[in-house]
């Protein structure tokens, strides 16, 4: 079978003689070990993992305008190319963020960062709305995307953030289609880091948590 392929600034189009075509789109991640100054606000001695075992991800998104930024993100070294692979599955769908920002730009606070509409992943800290629980996103294993317009409910029924209301209603299926940044079963970046064995934490019943993905 013979293939050929473009290239193109932001990914590379290959067919083959079968007639399929595949799209990877490049958002030219660099990827180095983490320093204590980028978990500065998030990460403190006892917790399960350290700089050691994390790294930082340097990559491109687009905005919620269309616009091509450059973002930052932290996890643990095991996950990094499921989290390259599905960003970059998700960019090329037309799948926009807010901001990739690091947490130390918030204090390291998520409830914060959350109304900020922040995506990020390591942040060592409790459970938002239950302080006696340790967060996935301790480990480096987790992320969470667009906030505000994937909202959160925690055991007691609240939903974080607030200015994420508008978007509660819905079933996980059908939730405001007409919003591209609400993250669904048939969504691209669902679709793409559940196959490769992370657990979206729309699917939880009661306690949704739309914007959540943890391996």
């Amino acid at each position: 079978m013979t293939s050929s392929a473009s290239n193109f600034q932001h990914g590379t189009v290959s067919w083959t003689r079968a007639g399929s075509t595949a799209i990877t789109w490049d958002l030219h991640p660099s990827v180095r070990q983490t320093t204590t100054a980028d978990v500065a606000s998030t990460y403190r001695a006892g917790c399960p993992v350290g700089p050691a075992q994390l790294r930082t991800i340097d990559l491109d998104y687009r905005d919620f305008d269309g616009n091509l930024r450059r973002g930052q993100i932290i996890v643990r070294d095991s996950v990094v190319n499921d989290v390259i692979s599905a960003f970059s599955k998700a960019y090329g769908s037309g799948y926009e963020m807010r901001q990739i920002t690091n947490p130390n730009a918030f204090g390291g606070d998520d409830p914060t960062q959350m109304a900020a509409d922040n995506t990020s992943g390591f942040n060592c800290r409790a459970v938002v709305g239950n302080p006696y629980s340790q967060s996935p996103h301790s480990y480096g294993t987790a992320v969470d995307v667009n906030t505000v317009e994937n909202p959160y409910r925690d055991g007691n029924g609240t939903w974080w953030p607030g200015n994420g209301s508008q978007y509660i209603l819905g079933g996980v299926q059908d939730r405001l289609q007409t919003d591209p940044a609400v993250l669904r079963t048939d969504s691209t970046l669902t679709r793409a880091l559940e196959g490769s064995g992370w657990f979206w934490g729309g699917r939880w019943n009661p306690g949704r948590d739309y914007q959540h993905f943890q391996k």
